[in-house]
């Protein structure tokens, strides 16, 4: 932070150098991006469960029996939308048009699976 404050050239490349030599004696890189996550407000479990959202949407596009999957495990999903966004998807895929329904998909998958476990 104290580094962003610092507008001239050189003394920010030193403060850049202080901040390297900082992270190369902590040595453990995942200490650092623990510490850096904490500071941001991200935890573990909210990572995994993106990771675990965008392996959903990545499953639906791909395989045609993942919607049915995810209906078994999730099964207040809304089977008609998710069908509409997934085909929508994949015509915008194919017509290199800007992904809005793949991003409107992630959205819906995170309600989904956010509804389900709370």
């Amino acid at each position: 932070m104290q580094a962003r404050a610092i507008s001239k050239f050189g003394a920010l490349r030193r403060q850049m150098q202080y901040i390297g030599r900082l992270m190369r004696e902590e040595g453990d890189s995942e200490t650092i991006r623990a510490r850096l996550d904490a500071w941001k407000g991200v935890s573990v479990e909210q990572t995994a469960r993106l990771h675990l959202i965008e392996r959903w949407r990545i499953r639906l596009l791909n395989d045609e029996k993942a919607l049915e999957e995810l209906i078994i495990e999730y099964p207040g999903a809304d089977i008609q939308q998710l069908r509409t966004l997934m085909r929508n998807a994949k015509r915008e895929a194919e017509a290199s048009k800007p992904p809005k329904s793949f991003r409107e998909l992630f959205h819906v998958l995170r309600e989904t699976l956010n509804s389900q476990h709370d």
